[in-house]
């Protein structure tokens, strides 16, 4: 009875809101309202034109042979319920200033895969909730003091197969509740335990013995 009430909820969901050409909408395992766009090819500026407003999941990706080329622009202002938003092999340069501004339901932001070079803290301004980050596999080269500052609820950061050389004094500032930090892949050859003076306790990270042979750590 269950599941006959789930694929009948997914079926008016789905014929009833907007659904973008080669995207497909359902509710997903907890019930929350997805988009998903998967065959790649999209070029130009992110449009959610034909996306509900009620969306609360969002995926945008794309095959190995046909990657997205998308540049990113402010148009999740009225989309106020997103809980995840993953764009992913896209080709993003760069995040726009205020870019996520008012997504407070957002609890998980995935922009691996990517080419996005240089995180700034007003990228991320406004997403006081968010949980998890995931910016692995991009281009990051420098991650500035106060890079995270805004995602004060942040508990798991991922930055993994970037080419991160060095990690700045109060990169983690005002993120006290991380637990899980990945940094493996990097350039990382030192590590000063200063860098992590705003941090409580991270009960998780992967990072340290996966460096090159003349890693050091400073005490």
């Amino acid at each position: 009875m269950i599941t006959r009430k789930l694929l009948f909820l997914t079926f008016v969901w789905s014929a009833s809101a907007f659904c973008p050409l080669k995207c497909t909408c359902y509710l997903d395992g907890k019930g929350r309202r997805t988009v998903s766009c998967k065959e790649g090819g999209i070029v130009g500026p992110l449009d959610l034109f034909n996306i509900s407003a009620d969306t609360e999941v969002l995926k945008i990706t794309a095959p190995e042979n046909n990657m997205n080329q998308l540049t990113m622009s402010p148009v999740f202002h009225n989309y106020k319920k997103l809980e995840e938003i993953h764009i992913t092999r896209s080709n993003i340069p760069q995040l726009g200033m205020h870019f996520f501004w008012r997504l407070n339901k957002l609890d998980v932001l995935d922009l691996s895969q990517n080419n996005i070079t240089q995180p700034l803290d007003h990228n991320f301004r406004g997403l006081f909730g968010l949980k998890e980050l995931y910016l692995d596999d991009n281009r990051i080269y420098s991650l500035p003091s106060g890079t995270f500052q805004y995602l004060q609820e942040l508990k798991v950061l991922s930055i993994q197969r970037n080419r991160i050389s060095e990690l700045m004094p109060r990169i983690f500032l005002e993120i006290r509740k991380l637990k899980v930090l990945k940094l493996s892949g990097n350039n990382l050859k030192e590590l000063n335990p200063a860098v992590f003076k705003d941090v409580q306790v991270i009960t998780n990270f992967i990072g340290y013995f996966e460096f090159k042979a003349n890693f050091q750590i400073s005490f």
